[in-house]
């Protein structure tokens, strides 16, 4: 049995919740089941009267269809799951839509810079929102299941977005 001098258990351990800290720091998410919620965030619209949330990532890494029929939080009267379609003139439009499915082995776009995708629209916010605030969102599931995320306000990077016919 090997055993550490004294001198290097410390910088060890100090090293390990480094690295534990910083993971958490920058990246958060979570996971329902085989679905994996990765990066929950809330970008503001221009009028800081309503916010869409995203997610960097939502895959579902498992053999059946997670279906997401709804959100509530605390910080809006209203939570819509709403997916963005595109006129023949290219004007963007979101719409409304009772429920996402994700299903085996897929992935759904929920980000902010695509021109496709989903979001979570919040509106009649009940308190103002600002770049690093956070609260909780629960998103429920088609087989009755909810789970919280933590939602971080983010004011995105400006970057063009990719324009596809």
């Amino acid at each position: 049995m090997y055993i550490r001098a004294p001198n290097q258990v410390l910088p060890a351990i100090l090293t390990a919740l480094l690295v534990l800290v910083s993971s958490t720091a920058w990246s958060h998410g979570t996971s329902y089941g085989r679905l994996t919620i990765d990066h929950p965030y809330a970008v503001l619209s221009q009028d800081r009267t309503a916010a869409s949330v995203f997610f960097r990532d939502l895959v579902n890494r498992g053999q059946e269809t997670f279906v997401i029929t709804g959100a509530q939080t605390a910080v809006a009267e209203f939570a819509t799951l709403q997916t963005e379609t595109h006129s023949s003139d290219h004007v963007q439009q979101w719409i409304d839509v009772e429920s996402i499915a994700i299903g085996p082995k897929a992935s759904v776009l929920f980000r902010h810079n695509h021109e496709s995708g989903y979001r979570i629209y919040l509106t009649g916010l009940k308190r103002e929102l600002k770049n690093r605030d956070r609260f909780d969102l629960t998103l429920t599931f088609g087989d009755g299941g909810q789970k919280t995320v933590d939602v971080w306000v983010q004011t995105p990077r400006v970057r063009a977005r990719p324009h596809t016919h």
